[in-house]
């Protein structure tokens, strides 16, 4: 008889993290990249999405595996300029979430190509059974009309 005894090391945590990290490999990150991520925007008029989040928040691990994971999510991400920020990195990128208001995360933000200003995107929508996380697909879509906002 074979008795198996299952030790929790953190393993699953440790490997979300990693599978999150490869997520972000092309997104600009921080205070430096979203300084580039903005001349980038404003050079190739390219639509530019930010991404504020913090590394213990659920919800952005939740948007992360099941949205920004998504196939559909990547196609439309790979045509766009991309910067992920963590507020609590530094200073710097502290004052960009007070630049932007950020009172919790995810916030998203999305800069049509012709704005000024960018538009603030929720990843929920209320349905017949309250607040649901929205599908891939709504998100694309979402994006997809804010894009057509012009100031």
């Amino acid at each position: 008889m074979f008795v198996i005894v299952l030790v929790f090391t953190g393993f699953p945590d440790r490997l979300l993290r990693a599978q999150s990290q490869e997520l972000f490999d092309n997104w600009l990150s921080d205070a430096d990249g979203y300084t580039q991520a903005m001349q980038e925007h404003h050079k190739t008029k390219k639509p530019l999405l930010v991404y504020f989040y913090t590394d213990w928040c659920p919800y952005c691990r939740r948007l992360n595996q099941e949205i920004i994971a998504s196939e559909p999510v990547q196609t439309y991400l790979a045509r766009i300029v991309r910067v992920r920020i963590n507020p609590e990195r530094d200073e710097r990128e502290s004052a960009l979430a007070n630049k932007y208001h950020i009172q919790g995360f995810p916030s998203l933000f999305l800069f049509p190509a012709a704005a000024k200003r960018p538009l603030q995107l929720s990843t929920y929508r209320w349905s017949e059974t309250g607040w649901v996380l929205m599908t891939p697909e709504e998100f694309v879509h979402m994006c997809q009309t804010a894009e057509g906002f012009h100031e």
